[in-house]
């Protein structure tokens, strides 16, 4: 996935990541949702 190619833009890749780990954040608390959802 990762392509080598010089590192122009470091502060590109931290932003990246950064959305990833939202997006992860939020399917989470979307599944906890559910879950809760359910108990009811």
């Amino acid at each position: 996935q990762q392509r080598q190619q010089p590192q122009q833009h470091p502060q590109r890749q931290e932003h990246q990541q950064r959305q990833k780990h939202q997006h992860q954040q939020q399917r989470q608390e979307h599944q906890q949702q559910q879950l809760q959802r359910r108990q009811r």
